[in-house]
């Protein structure tokens, strides 16, 4: 079974690509390939219930432990049904990342993937979208329905830019912690790019 990790920061254009290829794989042999939105069942609604629950911020290990279950489940469920490929919409690395408390200092990253990478099963492949922050901002402002002035109030922008400098430090650095072969980067700005990005996902495919 070959692992293909769709990662990047929200807005960077994953589930806009993965439902362009959805609708592609609806006509491929079922088995060929599965397609899955991770963490899987660990909805970020379903962790504030836990915070509120335990009326404090939830340490690093337990933030990770949620996201490590929502990962493995669209695993075990593509073996069961014997699928020759899983392509993810989020993996281990956006799980690690939004494990760690904005504004943690860089340098202390290694020693926490030390603690976690015992649980990380690597993808065979690991594709990371890079957007110019223009077009970021403006996908969030238009997800969010809100002007621009808003945009910060209404998405927590300031936490996604550190979560997003912090994706492309782990993604420069420390890639092999997460996945069997260095990343492949793409850019994913504009239609062009898209149709490009398509293509490079069929190649692996295949």
């Amino acid at each position: 079974m070959k692992i293909i990790a769709i990662e990047g920061i929200d807005g960077s254009g994953k589930s806009t690509l993965l439902d362009k290829l959805f609708s592609e794989a609806l006509k491929l042999d079922p088995e060929k390939i599965c397609l899955f939105k991770t963490p899987y069942g660990c909805k970020s609604k379903e962790i504030e219930i836990l915070l509120k629950k335990k009326g404090r911020e939830l340490a690093f290990y337990e933030r990770f432990s949620l996201y490590h279950s929502g990962n493995i489940i669209p695993i075990l469920e593509a073996k069961l049904n014997n699928c020759q490929n899983v392509v993810l919409d989020r993996y281990f690395l956006s799980s690690f990342t939004y494990s760690i408390p904005a504004n943690t200092k860089f340098n202390l990253v290694k020693d926490l993937l030390k603690i976690v990478k015992p649980f990380i099963l690597k993808s065979e492949f690991l594709i990371y979208l890079k957007v110019d922050e223009r077009i970021w901002k403006r996908r969030l402002r238009e997800r969010k329905n809100a002007p621009n002035q808003e945009l910060e109030k209404l998405t927590g922008l300031d936490k996604l830019i550190f979560f997003k400098n912090l994706m492309d430090f782990l993604v420069k650095n420390y890639w092999s912690f997460f996945s069997k072969t260095p990343p492949i980067i793409l850019n994913n700005n504009q239609e062009d790019d898209l149709v490009n990005n398509l293509q490079v996902i069929r190649s692996l495919l295949e």
